[in-house]
């Protein structure tokens, strides 16, 4: 992927997460849209017309659908102030969920086949944003914020490696058939 592509995928995924962390389920969340949109538009660029969008539909919706059960698992952990938390994940942390998985191609794809590193940088990050968005916004606090740091990054060393392992599923580029099949014909005129 080119740099560019890189540092604005990077940087899409900044400004969802600030925008989904301070609107909360606020209008304000709308405005994630169409960054994920142009993150497609840019992916279509950055792969020179072989961006599988179908693929990047499939797992943001695979991201969407795991982080449901994730953030659900999160709220049965006694680390959440109940008086802040409900018993469904936010549409606000779903939209994060969404803006994550446009960076599991782009800024994260250096990810791929390396379970180890993304379950490292699960287990770091992850808790990290966690309790940066804790203070940041009054729609969630922790109990206890090192215990909930520390299970949200036992969490995250499996849920990362999962998605790294989801995304390499779903590849952002188109097979070039083409090329396959001039290389088989050459194959079979070989013989």
């Amino acid at each position: 992927m080119p740099a560019w592509f890189l540092v604005a995928n990077f940087l899409s995924f900044q400004a969802i997460w600030l925008i989904a962390v301070l609107a909360g389920n606020g209008s304000a969340l709308a405005l994630c849209v169409p960054i994920i949109f142009l993150h497609f538009l840019l992916m279509d660029r950055a792969l020179k017309k072989h961006f599988n969008w179908k693929n990047e539909f499939l797992l943001i919706i695979a991201c969407l659908v795991i982080g449901g059960g994730v953030e659900s698992f999160k709220l049965l952990l006694p680390i959440w102030d109940s008086a802040l938390v409900g018993h469904l994940p936010p549409l606000w942390l779903m939209t994060i969920w969404a803006g994550f998985a446009i960076s599991l191609h782009g800024s994260f794809a250096f990810l791929y086949k390396r379970f180890a590193l993304a379950s490292l940088m699960g287990a770091i990050f992850a808790p990290l944003s966690y309790l940066a968005g804790a203070h940041l916004s009054d729609t969630y606090a922790f109990v206890d914020a090192s215990f909930g740091v520390v299970l949200i990054g036992m969490v995250w060393m499996v849920v990362m490696p999962l998605l790294v392992w989801v995304a390499g599923l779903l590849p952002a580029q188109k097979a070039q058939r083409v090329q396959t099949l001039t290389h088989n014909a050459s194959a079979i005129s070989a013989i």
